[in-house]
């Protein structure tokens, strides 16, 4: 018997072919990563965007809601002692009366950013379930007024009292269970018989801004985040009699800067819109600069180019923005501007009696 020699060959992987497959497998790994990497940075740019596009809407219908509401409370349709055509006090606040919080009776009023910062919006108006419907004083003992109509103050509504061309804001202290044609005030300043009275509910004070950190605010309380600035502008009509927009001014020069003394009550008076631009970026900053994001390249050209709050003209040329007063490294951030037109109805309605 012959002895047999029996030889068994194993079959595998060569350590080239061993190569070839993890050279193969580390590029679809880094394809895979390439790809993932481009879905992560794209679905955040374009949630980024969504959030703006979110950010921008709500706070344009908050701030329209607000300024389309100006003015209302305000006796604005007493034709013998028309409200808009009084001065109340000296000051900023328009109101030196101690028996009322310092307030601006004023409808709109807008702080100019200064070097292209951003606006501060100034809105004040009342919630009267009256409307600011006026009465005459017909009678009075020290702070209780007589009123020839029961048309209901309620206890803390601010009032507005109205005699010519002079007036005076205090609020209601008391009114005397069962008779509402008589009302306690915390100063009767300027009441006399035959002068005005309208009650103006809780008479407000809205100020719209943004802040260092991208949020924009009313009376200090964010509303919305990334909005970078605030841009607006009044729209005045030629006189008092028209409601036809003539012309668009910055909140700024001697005429129109938000002072003790201007706008005079006359300029005021013309204000029957405001323009607005919101400018909101995206939350999520690139890694490099981004090459379209540049500032404006003209505020009276048809056609600007860049980061603008809308075209001008020479004769209105559009709002200066800085957006690198906000942020050093604006240019690594994605934006759109809102913009809108918002007529004051309540002024507008209110044309002969100013």
């Amino acid at each position: 018997m012959k002895n047999r020699l029996y030889v068994y060959r194993y079959s595998g992987f060569s350590l080239i072919e061993l190569m070839i497959g993890l050279t193969i497998g580390l590029a679809v790994v880094l394809v895979s990563t390439s790809l993932y990497v481009s879905f992560v940075q794209s679905r955040e740019r374009n949630s980024g965007v969504t959030n703006a596009q979110t950010s921008g809407n709500i706070s344009l219908y908050l701030i329209q809601r607000r300024v389309a509401n100006a003015a209302f409370g305000l006796p604005l349709q007493n034709k013998k002692n028309p409200a808009m055509r009084c001065a109340l006090g000296t000051g900023l606040d328009h109101d030196n009366n101690p028996g009322t919080d310092p307030i601006d009776y004023f409808p709109v009023s807008i702080i100019d950013g200064a070097n292209g910062a951003s606006d501060t919006l100034i809105v004040h108006q009342g919630d009267a379930d009256t409307g600011g419907i006026p009465a005459r004083i017909n009678s009075m003992a020290g702070n209780t007024l007589t009123l020839n109509s029961n048309f209901g103050c309620k206890n803390g509504d601010a009032v507005m009292i109205s005699n010519g061309s002079s007036c005076s804001m205090t609020k209601v202290t008391n009114v005397p269970a069962g008779n509402n044609t008589d009302i306690v005030t915390a100063a009767a300043t300027n009441a006399a018989i035959g002068a005005s009275v309208a009650c103006l509910g809780n008479f407000s004070e809205s100020r719209f801004a943004t802040t260092a950190s991208q949020k924009l605010t009313e009376n200090q309380r964010e509303i919305a985040s990334d909005v970078v600035s605030l841009q607006a502008q009044y729209g005045l009509a030629n006189d008092v009699n028209s409601n036809q927009i003539t012309s668009w001014v910055d909140a700024k020069g001697n005429d129109w800067t938000y002072t003790a003394t201007t706008p005079t009550l006359a300029n005021r008076n013309r204000i029957r819109a405001i323009r607005i631009a919101l400018v909101v970026r995206s939350s999520q900053a690139e890694r490099e600069e981004i090459p379209e994001v540049v500032s404006c390249s003209s505020l009276t050209a048809a056609k600007p180019n860049g980061i603008c709050a809308w075209a001008g003209t020479s004769a209105d040329p559009a709002p200066l923005m800085n957006l690198a007063l906000q942020d050093p490294d604006w240019r690594h951030y994605r934006y759109r501007v809102f913009e809108t037109i918002i007529p004051l109805r309540n002024i507008i309605w209110a044309r002969g009696n100013l």
